[in-house]
């Protein structure tokens, strides 16, 4: 369960780095991990 929320999340942050790669930072994607989680 907990494991294909992850993935999900990380799908997630992968498709908005194709539409968003400008403000797409390994910080920003921590940021938005360690917050939905």
């Amino acid at each position: 369960m907990i494991a294909s929320r992850t993935v999900q999340i990380i799908e997630n942050l992968i498709y908005k780095s194709k539409y968003e790669s400008r403000s797409h930072t390994p910080e920003s994607a921590l940021i938005l991990f360690f917050h939905i989680s």
